[in-house]
């Protein structure tokens, strides 16, 4: 009997026995979410306000938020931007054994990659300085070669103007040498022509250069001229401008002074009008 009365009086203990209703919708208050929810046994539970509800999601959001940030900076050494590694894996969740050894080789592979990144950074500057040096020898190289060539080519010039020479004092002694034994026509045409003709020729080149040397230095000279004439008149033609300008500003400083002064007076001489109108 007592186990009856005990099961009559907790219906929830009763298989057979269906659970209460709850109370019935108000239409009214359909937009706007329930503060008290009724549970299946009759008992009514008080919910959070719509506020109150919003501000605890606004927590939850804010901390997975965070939690997949602190993820994402984790799994960043890998030198690509992940989630971390899935925690599922072929339909099961792993362990937090599986985890660790996960983060484990992901954090050995991000190191691995940082390593293999510097290695590659210093190769390629390695690389670069070798190739910088190179240039440097090659142009170092090619200035002496051209030295040295021209050097060479001075000293057959000079040889070649020696041995020119050498050749018309030659020829030279030996027309005065036959001379006295050779006729008029012979000697007009006597083999100190050709040499004659090769100093001269020299001669001239070396003349021609020196007049072309000049008028490029010439050229220089008046280049640099017009360019510092030209920057005299830009620096004359701003002070014009700073001097016009300061002269306006001036101007109408003085002009505002004036002006300033006249109100002054006027305002003076009303004040000492309604003085005098008023005691007077």
């Amino acid at each position: 009997m007592n186990n009856q009365n005990s099961r009559r009086d907790y219906p929830l203990d009763r298989d057979d026995e269906e659970y209460p209703p709850g109370p019935p919708a108000n239409p009214q208050r359909q937009q706007s979410a329930p503060t008290t929810v009724y549970d299946p046994a009759g008992y009514t539970v008080k919910q959070p306000s719509p506020g109150k509800r919003d501000a605890i999601m606004r927590c939850a959001q804010e901390g997975e938020r965070k939690y997949e940030e602190y993820i994402g900076i984790k799994a960043q050494k890998s030198r690509e931007v992940t989630r971390g590694p899935p925690k599922i894996i072929g339909g099961r969740p792993l362990s937090q054994t599986e985890l660790q050894e996960k983060w484990r080789l992901t954090e050995r592979e991000g190191k691995r990659n940082q390593l293999l990144a510097e290695y590659e950074k210093k190769q390629r500057r390695a690389q670069y300085q070798r190739d910088e040096k190179e240039k440097e020898e090659r142009q170092i190289k090619g200035k002496k070669q051209k030295a040295r060539e021209l050097a060479l080519k001075q000293q057959r010039d000079e040889r070649d103007r020696d041995l020119a020479h050498q050749q018309v004092m030659r020829e030279q002694r030996m027309c005065q040498f036959y001379q006295p034994s050779m006729s008029s026509q012979n000697q007009s045409s006597c083999k100190l022509s050709r040499a004659e003709q090769i100093e001269k020729q020299k001669i001239e080149e070396q003349e021609f250069i020196k007049q072309q040397k000049i008028a490029e230095m010439a050229k220089r000279k008046r280049r640099i001229d017009y360019k510092s004439e030209e920057k005299r008149k830009e620096e004359t033609e701003i002070q014009d401008k700073k001097m016009r300008a300061r002269e306006l500003a001036n101007k109408q400083a003085s002009e505002q002074k004036e002006l300033h002064i006249a109100q002054t007076e006027e305002m003076r001489q009303r004040r000492l009008q309604r003085y005098d109108k008023h005691y007077n």
